[in-house]
């Protein structure tokens, strides 16, 4: 009898000590965040999109080219090179881009999480909002802007 329960206490602890090390895995984490929620027409807003995962991952990008639409009237102006840092003694790897966007329509725009394929499995980030608004301009007294002709 004392030797059986020695054997379950054993198999109890080895259980134990064991199975938190097959069932961590490591975190992927996508992060999205723009430098300005409002801009006037025509003005930049950069957004960065980084991703956070084990060293050696397979990782898909969204990507886009200048010209390219985000939404309806968000233009994409430039793409940044993707930087790549190491850290953890190089176990994780910290992935950033970021975009440069503008629109020339002012409304307050909604921006759709972006997707990220890591190792086969797609995350999505935050959703993002966009003001793009207008300077009231004062037609009646040109002079304010141009001065007065004489």
């Amino acid at each position: 009898m004392k030797y059986r329960y020695l054997h379950i206490k054993m198999l109890c602890v080895l259980v134990t000590i064991l199975m938190p090390l097959s069932i961590t895995k490591a975190q992927v984490v996508v992060d999205v965040r723009m430098d300005t929620l409002s801009i006037l027409i025509g003005e930049p807003a950069k957004i960065s999109l980084d991703v956070t995962c084990d060293a050696g991952a397979q990782v898909t990008m969204p990507m886009f080219q200048q010209g390219d639409m985000l939404v309806k009237n968000v233009e994409v102006l430039g793409v940044q090179k993707l930087d790549t840092q190491y850290v953890n003694d190089r176990k994780r790897m910290l992935l950033s881009h970021a975009y440069s966007v503008t629109s020339f329509d002012s409304s307050l725009y909604y921006l759709p999480p972006f997707q990220v394929e890591v190792d086969g499995k797609v995350y999505a980030s935050k959703s993002l909002a966009l003001r793009v608004f207008t300077l009231p301009i004062d037609t009646l007294n040109t002079n304010i802007y141009f001065g007065t002709k004489g």
